[in-house]
C-alpha cells in the first residue's frame, strides 16, 4: 500500500487543500511530515490496521493521513501527540522513553548532516552560547506558541533552556527535545554531555545541559 494512500482523503481538511493558516497551537509540518510517515510504514508493514487507526484516531487526526504534509506549513499540535503516542504505544515498548529520546537524536543529526547547524563547529567558551541560541531562535519556527530563552550557569559549565507559555507542548515531545538538545550539545562540545527537564507549572518547561564528567 503506498504511502498516503489510506483512503482517508476525502476527509482532508479544506484549510489544508487550500493553504490556509490552522488556528489554535500548532508544529511546523517540518517535524509532523516525520511522525505521519512512520505511523503509515506501521500499516504498510503490517504492524497496525486501517481498522486500528479508526478506532484510536478521530476523524480530524485520519484527515492529516490522506495526504503528505507540507514541510512549511502549520498542523495541529493535539493531532501531532496523538500520532506521536500511538507511535510510542507500538514502537516504544519496553523503552518508551529511550524510544523517545533518540527520535529527537535522529532529528539532530538530520539537521546537522544537512549543514544548517555548521556554526557547532564551537569552542569550549562558546558551546552553550551557540547551542542555545540555536534552540531559541529554532523553537518558534517550530511551534507556533510559547518563548524560549537560555542562559548559561556555573561559569558557562551549564547550559539552561527554558520554555514559558507552552502548556500545550506534550510530554511526549518533552523527552524528545532532550535528546535534541543532547545531541546538538554534544556535537558542538566534542564531548558527552547529559541533558534532562523539569516542568515546575504546566506552562513552565526548563531543560539542564551539562558536560558528563
Amino acid at each position: 500500500m503506498p504511502i498516503f494512500d489510506l483512503g482517508f482523503t476525502h476527509l482532508a481538511h479544506p484549510w489544508e487543500r487550500q493553504g490556509m493558516p490552522v488556528t489554535g497551537p500548532s508544529i511546523k509540518g517540518v517535524l509532523f511530515e516525520p511522525v505521519v510517515a512512520d505511523v503509515l510504514g506501521l500499516v504498510e508493514a503490517g504492524r497496525l490496521t486501517e481498522t486500528e487507526l479508526e478506532d484510536r484516531l478521530p476523524a480530524t487526526d485520519l484527515a492529516f493521513l490522506g495526504s503528505k504534509p507540507n514541510a512549511a506549513l502549520w498542523y495541529p499540535i493535539e493531532t501531532y501527540t496523538r500520532l506521536l503516542e500511538l507511535l510510542v504505544s507500538v514502537e516504544g515498548s519496553p523503552r518508551p522513553q529511550q524510544y523517545l529520546w533518540q527520535r529527537g537524536a535522529r532529528a539532530a543529526e538530520r539537521l546537522i548532516d544537512r549543514g544548517l547547524y555548521s556554526q557547532l563547529n564551537a569552542s569550549v567558551e562558546t558551546w552553550g552560547e551557540k547551542t542555545g541560541r540555536i534552540m531559541v531562535t529554532l523553537a518558534p519556527a517550530i511551534y507556533n506558541f510559547g518563548q524560549w530563552s537560555s542562559s548559561l550557569l556555573a561559569e558557562g559549565a551549564q547550559l539552561t533552556i527554558e520554555a514559558i507559555d507552552v502548556e500545550p507542548f506534550p510530554e511526549v515531545s518533552r523527552t524528545i527535545v532532550e535528546g535534541f538538545i543532547e545531541t546538538i550539545m554534544a556535537r558542538a562540545l566534542g564531548a558527552p554531555v547529559q541533558v534532562k527537564s523539569e516542568r515546575p507549572t504546566p506552562g513552565r518547561i526548563v531543560f539542564h545541559g551539562r558536560a558528563r564528567s
